[in-house]
């Protein structure tokens, strides 16, 4: 969307559209994020799962979901 490679991590992440979502999370949930660098979308999702409270955990899923679905209604 924005011309940047697609990637799972720039889609749900790092896109200036994702990392607008993003600024409006709990500083806890971003830091988290931040640390982890797994390239596979699941063992990204099942570390989170791990270090993560469950508010923060659900609120994760919701977004990246939120986020996804944004995404494919602009693109297709």
């Amino acid at each position: 969307m924005c011309g940047a490679r697609d990637t799972w991590r720039h889609a749900l992440v790092s896109c200036p559209m994702a990392a607008s979502v993003w600024a409006l999370a709990r500083k806890e949930l971003l830091q988290r994020m931040a640390d982890r660098e797994e390239e596979s979308p699941k063992k990204w999702l099942f570390a989170m799962h791990e270090i993560l409270t469950k508010q923060l955990f659900d609120r994760l899923v919701v977004t990246l979901w939120a986020l996804w679905a944004a995404r494919r209604k602009a693109i297709h």
